[in-house]
């Protein structure tokens, strides 16, 4: 009882000083920390429904998790960056393609998903323009893909985001 006393009383000390000093923690934004393993992002994704011509963008993944599997471009929400923002930009980051009418779909809170228990935020958008992709570490191959032709390896879920988009429209 006296250590959580002592706990306690520290915290109310402290506590409000050290998230002053590290609003993020004590490991950098957007940085990995050798010691506990950790990378300090904001552990929500984006991920985009890519839509042009009935056909859907897909990328096939060069990194694990889920290394040579097919997803919807997406990745992780950074500082300082919207939703939206984060949304367009790992688009193009993987695929060269810079969109369009990006529109909310549904959130994914389901804690059973993965490990991490991450929280996705599904976009659909159209294309705008081309460019080179920017990122080419993550992504094996990118690829359009009609309703009838989708791979059989498709991993976080994102077949059933395709096939609810496509069942409603």
């Amino acid at each position: 009882l006296e250590k959580i006393k002592k706990l306690k009383n520290w915290l109310k000390m402290n506590a409000h000083k050290t998230f002053v000093k590290y609003p993020t923690g004590k490991i950098k934004k957007n940085n990995f920390c050798f010691e506990c393993g950790r990378y300090n992002n904001r552990y929500i994704s984006c991920d985009t429904l890519v839509i042009d011509n009935n056909k859907v963008l897909m990328i096939l993944r060069k990194k694990d998790p889920e290394s040579g599997k097919w997803c919807l471009p997406g990745g992780y929400l950074s500082w300082d960056e919207t939703v939206e923002e984060c949304a367009a930009r790992e688009v193009k980051e993987e695929t060269g393609y810079i969109i369009k009418d990006l529109k909310f779909l549904k959130i994914n809170s389901n804690p059973n998903r993965e490990e991490r228990q991450n929280i996705v935020l599904f976009f659909k958008a159209n294309i705008k323009e081309k460019k080179d992709p920017i990122d080419l570490d993550e992504v094996i191959k990118i690829k359009w893909f009609s309703l009838d032709e989708l791979p059989n390896d498709i991993v976080f879920g994102h077949d059933k985001i395709i096939k609810e988009h496509f069942a409603k429209n």
